[in-house]
């Protein structure tokens, strides 16, 4: 028999009256807690999605994820981060359900409005890598704009040098995305990245190059990428990849003219 929303809740319910003290979920059960709240998400996608209760799913998996981070969990193994990756998992089925019962710009706003410092922070970096790469319609992208923007001026005015900068970096990437997705001229774009200090953010710039295709700036960030790593006797490997990728495409385009 299929299961409904609040049979998933109370299931939900059961998992964290199994695995949480007083609120806490210790270290030595962390990994059995997460693995049955991802089987249990797996499971409710499926079911949910069978039935055509798309937003019945979208429900569920933003209260499951707020639940998660409203609780103190004692996480070594990175359970936490495989747990939002399948949350992750569950927004995009329900972005891309066919005759949803929820709409781009519904799901958009839940985003919004819990971008406010109400998730915990390791965890808010899902909510911001989400909306980055996604919610291109031209309405949405306008409010997304705006709001991010006026999250980037909240940002600059963060006491702590070390967490303001941290946070600025991600909303500007963030902003990076949406001006691309938005058709901003390329000089706007570089404009607003000058001084970019962290990886993921030089990465979404060189993205950005190799979309409006710019296959010189594009590699030319990744090798300052794979350099940076080099300095730091880190592993370039990714950035080699993407590098072969591009002078493989650059070559072809040279070929072709």
């Amino acid at each position: 028999m299929a299961l409904s929303y609040n049979d998933y809740k109370e299931k939900t319910d059961a998992i964290f009256a199994k695995y949480t003290k007083e609120g806490f979920v210790d270290y030595t059960l962390c990994r059995k807690f997460a693995g049955e709240m991802i089987r249990l998400l797996e499971k409710a996608a499926d079911d949910l999605l069978k039935q055509g209760k798309v937003k019945d799913l979208f429900n569920f998996a933003n209260e499951t994820f707020l639940r998660w981070s409203n609780t103190e969990i004692y996480d070594i193994n990175g359970d936490a981060r495989d747990f939002s990756i399948a949350i992750e998992k569950i927004w995009e089925r329900v972005y891309i359900a066919p005759d949803a019962d929820i709409s781009h710009e519904e799901m958009y706003d839940w985003f919004e409005a819990h971008m406010d410092g109400s998730v915990i922070d390791f965890m808010e970096e899902y909510l911001y890598g989400y909306i980055a790469l996604h919610f291109v319609e031209p309405e949405i992208l306008e409010k997304k704009y705006a709001f991010l923007k006026e999250k980037l001026a909240q940002c600059e005015k963060i006491e702590s040098e070390v967490v303001r900068e941290i946070r600025i970096e991600r909303c500007k990437g963030c902003i990076l995305y949406t001006m691309a997705d938005m058709k901003k001229p390329i000089e706007e774009i570089r404009e607003f990245a000058v001084g970019l200090k962290y990886d993921p953010t030089k990465e979404a710039m060189a993205e950005i190059e190799h979309a409006y295709g710019n296959y010189e700036e594009a590699i030319a960030i990744y090798q300052e990428l794979a350099q940076d790593d080099e300095r730091r006797g880190v592993p370039s490997t990714q950035w080699k990849e993407k590098l072969e990728q591009l002078y493989k495409e650059f070559g072809e385009r040279q070929f072709k003219n």
